[in-house]
């Protein structure tokens, strides 16, 4: 009780100041490990999650630690040996890190935490983090962290992303260099007038897809630049002059005219049909006329991404007893949910052979590839004769996180939908343009074959691209 009384707290009030620090403790332990900050709930009731009868002996320890470290301490001294207020002037020689907002408790950070923390007071944190949430490298792993950090780093327009100690140290650099030379409110008017941009781009929904895509297209190590542009054309232009800036800047990015979508090819215009597949599904997205629907970009940064076949091109490359015949179950259930007739019957006693001739004989590699292709083929449909070349167009590619996608492997439609259908079930993010091209959503219902990916499949998927970016798409006279 020494300690509180110490800091001034009154003496009704140290139950709650008490409350208070282990609520931040607590809420610092779900950020680290959770990357969420339970805002609605009270301090009590968080504080026995965390810290209550399920938490592990190591974060119990952790809790005593943080409480006892500051028993033998003088708290005020501390503090001011290490912060400093940055709005009182300090000499140049001064190493102590300012704080450009301290509030009414000045440099002691521990009194303000126990006078007046709240994570109520972070409430908007969820609207702007959503479109710079993995603007940085994931090395720092909090979504609030990765967004704050990305606005300072904005403001501080420096090259390299805080994603280190020597990142970090240069963008507080830079801002604590300015501050002194241009005058803290200056540089904190900065930071509040970009926080406040944020938070009407999160408000507009057209607005806060567009700059979503441009920072998502972007890439891991260009996505602080294309922040720093796009902020610095909203500075410089009217709300209106700035969304039609946005649109062309997608335009110009995507890069893709209407006459190419049907000559895009999988091997030879990777890193656009991504960019494509991308702004596909924020669109189809940002299309939903429910007001709250916005393209999880969060979700999206937290993965890596690569373009599937819909239906596989050939038998896979496959080398093993064991990878062979987890392949084979794949799809013997891909072939048994199809209606029972005779090459369905052939097909299924292929599988039967094939399974019998591998237990007498080691050599099974031809064997399964025959049967592999055999299946294939059947799954194809009508669509059994086309092309390679047509089978690494646009119409049959979808964009999916490289996780579900290696769980998919190279197989057929039908057993690549009913693992899709799985993993949506599971929770997995599936983008929702992904989602509809393996629930058939765009194939005419009167010509619909739930089981198969055919060419008039292929023909109303690449339609419906053309529609939904039609505004994105250059015209033959654009350069």
């Amino acid at each position: 009780m020494v300690l509180w009384y110490s800091l001034r707290v009154a003496d009704g009030q140290i139950d709650a100041a008490i409350l208070r620090y282990m609520r931040f403790l607590a809420d610092f332990v779900d950020a680290r490990e959770g990357g969420r900050i339970a805002e609605g709930d009270s301090e009590a009731d968080v504080c026995l999650r965390v810290f209550g009868d399920e938490a592990s002996d190591t974060r119990l320890d952790w809790l005593f630690r943080a409480f006892d470290i500051w028993t033998s301490a003088d708290v005020s001294c501390w503090f001011a040996t290490h912060f400093r207020d940055a709005r009182v002037a300090a000499i140049e020689t001064d190493p102590r890190l300012p704080l450009f907002d301290p509030g009414r408790n000045g440099a002691n950070l521990f009194l303000a935490c126990c006078k007046d923390y709240s994570p109520e007071r972070h409430k908007h944190d969820r609207r702007w983090r959503e479109v710079l949430t993995g603007t940085l490298p994931r090395s720092t792993n909090s979504p609030v962290t990765r967004a704050l950090s990305a606005v300072l780093t904005c403001v501080s327009e420096t090259e390299q992303a805080p994603s280190d100690a020597v990142g970090t140290f240069k963008v507080f650099d830079e801002l604590s260099r300015r501050a002194e030379a241009e005058g803290v409110s200056v540089v904190w008017q900065q930071i509040l007038q970009l926080y406040e941009r944020i938070l009407g781009w999160y408000a507009d929904r057209r607005q806060y897809h567009r700059i979503g895509f441009l920072i998502a297209q972007a890439g891991v190590d260009g996505r602080d630049k294309m922040l720093r542009e796009i902020a610095s054309q909203a500075g410089i232009r009217r709300h209106s002059d700035f969304g039609q800036w946005l649109e062309r800047e997608v335009r110009r990015r995507l890069n893709v005219a209407r006459s190419d979508l049907s000559s895009l090819r999988y091997d030879t215009d990777h890193a656009r049909i991504q960019r494509l597949l991308l702004l596909m599904n924020v669109e189809t997205t940002a299309k939903n006329k429910h007001s709250e629907a916005r393209y999880p970009f969060a979700a999206h940064h937290a993965d890596s991404w690569e373009l599937e076949h819909i239906h596989a091109q050939n038998a896979p490359e496959l080398n093993t007893a064991k990878q062979w015949e987890a392949w084979v179950n794949v799809h013997e259930q891909a072939v048994l949910s199809l209606p029972d007739d005779e090459a369905r019957d052939a097909v299924l006693q292929a599988i039967e052979n094939w399974r019998k001739a591998s237990e007498t004989t080691a050599a099974v590699g031809d064997a399964f590839r025959d049967l592999a292709h055999e299946i294939l083929t059947f799954l194809a449909g009508d669509d059994a004769t086309r092309s390679e070349d047509q089978g690494h167009g646009l119409g049959n590619l979808a964009l999916l996180s490289k996780v579900v996608n290696i769980g998919l492997g190279n197989s057929a439609f039908e057993a690549k939908r009913k693992k899709i259908i799985a993993y949506d079930h599971e929770g997995d993010f599936i983008p929702a343009s992904t989602r509809h091209v393996f629930l058939k959503y765009y194939s005419d219902a009167d010509a619909l074959q739930p089981h198969f990916w055919s060419a008039k499949d292929r023909a109303a998927y690449l339609a419906e691209i053309e529609t939904i970016l039609s505004r994105y798409l250059k015209e033959e006279t654009q350069p």
